[in-house]
């Protein structure tokens, strides 16, 4: 999976930002536990400007790999732009968004 993965990254950098959603949630289908993944997705939802939804994310991914040095600075770096806004932070084990039908993002 690790090459779906790079596809996507690759993707994020032209900025096929829908091209790289796709290609993570099929990295997620087949390894629901790819941090990865997971932290791809919340890159996907911070260049979508979606900051609540990154920082989910990213808190999953964390979840998954408490040392994930990426997931880390996601969610410090979203928790920042929220509070600086005056919006609520998303905590540990705040609903996911919906994935896809047929991904297998565990909850």
């Amino acid at each position: 999976m690790i090459e779906t993965v790079l596809q996507a990254r690759q993707a994020m950098a032209v900025g096929m930002v829908d091209r790289a959603e796709r290609l993570y949630w099929q990295t997620i289908e087949v390894d629901p536990r790819n941090t990865m993944a997971v932290v791809g997705l919340a890159e996907v939802a911070l260049e979508r400007g979606d900051e609540p939804t990154s920082h989910i994310f990213a808190l999953k991914a964390l979840e998954l790999d408490p040392e994930d040095q990426a997931a880390r600075r996601l969610a410090d770096r979203t928790a920042e732009i929220l509070r600086e806004r005056g919006e609520r932070v998303p905590t540990p084990g705040s609903a996911l968004p919906v994935p896809p039908p047929g991904s297998a993002l565990p909850v």
